[in-house]
């Protein structure tokens, strides 16, 4: 794959001490036995790392507000799934964190070393025992736990029942306008049929009707809470409202009316964020992808400006992707997705802000893997054949799209 200047995009190097999800192959599969498990228990070992690594939006008490599959709150929701638990978190499929660690520094990557990994394994090894309660210490809390209760939560006007068997865009209305400029400090969407909702674009919205304007947030595969640092927020002026451009993908599935939420933490009225959020869209064309190919995309697009910094890059593409990175036109990295996963598209907040001079750019580069090997499972059906794949937004289509998150001072 051909970087920003045409040199070749390979894989970067595993680091010695590996502490997240890129954990490398020789750490899959099941817990290794381990000599002595006698004293871990749940309350001590376990919960505070769940607390600490499981997002709420993922794993919260909530089926209809949280994405993932299964709650994570309590030890008898922990027990019941701990085998399941045990074995994705040693294999480093949990926590999700596809980004790689030698690219730079975010904000809400995991925390697990590897010692801190095999203590699921010990605990499962030991029966799962739970402890006392007079053992479990409270790691500092995330930005999530400190949110509280949504300032908002608005829905689609009207439910949508998609039609069965079918890729389908609906653009659904937020019957809400916004009384007075407000200020995003947080925002969620919870879809109200998961297994029908794709994704969703959230869209400022200036007229009455439904249409699309300013993209200010996407709800996709594996998709959680984006909350941004202290001092920043992006802007909805008054009289604006939402629509919500919604991908249903029904093949295979029982259809249900849905109405999509989106919860919205804001700034207390009359208060002003340090700096106004938006984000600027760096879309390549998608090629051809023939059986067998591998092909790769890349463009690029103006990010500067006065007082600009760069927070955070989300990247999106579909099935047959297999390594995103973007870059500052001065070389810097600021994301590199080298295993690309469909499930896990997640918006990488920066640690720190990064200041880019007036005619800044960022090139966005896309390898796709149309071998046999590297085939998806569709509905539950592993592809067995490749079949050629173009540009569309479709779930068997491919796209090729950076999202840079940037902030300015507010005025």
């Amino acid at each position: 794959m051909m970087g920003a200047g045409g040199s070749q995009l390979a894989p970067a190097p595993v680091p010695a001490s590996m502490t997240t999800s890129t954990a490398p192959t020789a750490m899959m599969g099941p817990p290794v036995a381990t000599p002595d498990a006698s004293g871990i228990s749940y309350q001590k070992d376990i919960r505070p790392l769940i607390t600490a690594n499981c997002s709420l939006s993922c794993h919260g008490p909530d089926a209809k507000l949280r994405a993932g599959p299964f709650a994570l709150d309590t030890y008898t929701a922990v027990k019941t799934v701990g085998s399941l638990v045990s074995q994705a978190v040693m294999s480093g499929k949990m926590p999700p964190w596809p980004e790689s660690t030698s690219c730079r520094e975010m904000r809400d990557a995991p925390k697990l070393t590897m010692e801190q990994r095999q203590l699921f394994a010990k605990w499962e090894q030991a029966g799962f025992p739970e402890g006392s309660e007079s053992q479990y210490v409270a790691p500092p809390q995330d930005v999530e736990a400190n949110l509280g209760e949504p300032s908002q939560m608005l829905e689609m006007g009207q439910p949508h029942t998609p039609p069965a068997m079918a890729d389908q865009y609906y653009c659904g209305k937020v019957n809400f306008t916004f009384p007075a400029d407000t200020y995003i400090r947080a925002i969620e969407v919870i879809p109200d049929q998961k297994s029908l909702v794709h994704h969703v674009q959230v869209h400022i919205n200036p007229t009455s009707a439904c249409a699309n304007g300013d993209n200010i947030y996407s709800w996709r595969p594996g998709g959680r809470r984006l909350v941004f640092s202290d001092g920043d927020a992006a802007l909805v002026r008054k009289g604006q409202s939402f629509s919500l451009q919604m991908h249903y993908n029904t093949f295979g599935k029982t259809v249900m009316p849905d109405q999509t939420k989106v919860a919205l933490w804001t700034l207390p009225e009359g208060m002003k964020p340090k700096s106004v959020v938006s984000r600027t869209m760096v879309f390549a064309p998608v090629p051809t992808i023939t059986p067998g190919s591998t092909p790769s995309t890349q463009t690029t697009t103006p990010v500067g400006g006065p007082g600009v910094e760069i927070i955070g890059i989300s990247p999106h593409a579909h099935m047959i992707a297999k390594h995103l990175k973007a870059t500052l036109n001065d070389g810097t990295c600021l994301s590199d997705v080298q295993d690309w996963n469909f499930e896990w598209q997640l918006d990488y907040m920066f640690k720190e802000p990064l200041k880019v001079a007036a005619g800044a750019s960022v090139t966005g580069v896309c390898q796709y893997d149309n071998t046999p090997s590297h085939q998806p499972t569709v509905d539950g059906v592993k592809r067995m054949q490749a079949i050629t794949v173009t540009q569309g937004e479709g779930s068997s289509d491919e796209m090729c799209l950076h999202y840079v998150w940037v902030r300015r001072p507010a005025m």
